[in-house]
């Protein structure tokens, strides 16, 4: 026990698998995580969990604003009544490529893509007007992650 409390001193971040991992590399111990476990558990070294924010990573209250229409509804009774788009960042030979896809919540198909090397919102909105006018979509609802891209307004 006096070295698990030696090793927390030390690294103040440990919870009880680097403890063990760090038992195991530097002291020879062969005994089981489980142990490990309880003993941190018994003498109160757990480590606090972190708080993670739910939803919007930014204090951007235009976004927080935005109504969730879908409600995590992701079914529709007819195409073009709702849309859902994201961006996905594909590594390639020759760097970045960034993918803008609008998906439509009817039958699962893609209507609509644009591929580009940057993450600025006119891919968004270059995905999103071209599906709009392909399929003649009027007054669907359209769904994102309320990323920073979706949010901007394009000059």
């Amino acid at each position: 026990m006096a070295k698990i409390r030696e090793i927390r001193a030390e690294n103040p971040d440990y919870g009880p698998y680097r403890i063990y991992l760090h038992l195991q590399l530097f002291q020879g111990y062969a005994g089981s995580y489980y142990l490990i476990l309880k003993l941190c558990k018994q003498h109160n070294l757990m480590l606090k969990k972190r708080f993670h924010a739910k939803g919007v990573t930014k204090a951007d209250t235009a976004a927080q604003a935005s109504e969730n229409l879908i409600q995590q509804d992701f079914s529709a009774s007819a195409p073009n009544e709702k849309w859902l788009g994201d961006i996905t960042e594909i590594p390639t030979a020759d760097g970045k490529l960034y993918v803008a896809a609008i998906l439509d919540c009817f039958d699962g198909s893609i209507v609509g893509f644009k591929m580009a090397n940057h993450m600025r919102a006119e891919l968004c909105s270059d995905a999103f007007t071209s599906a709009a006018k392909k399929h003649q979509a009027l007054g669907m609802i359209f769904h994102s992650d309320r990323g920073s891209q979706v949010r901007q307004e394009v000059a």
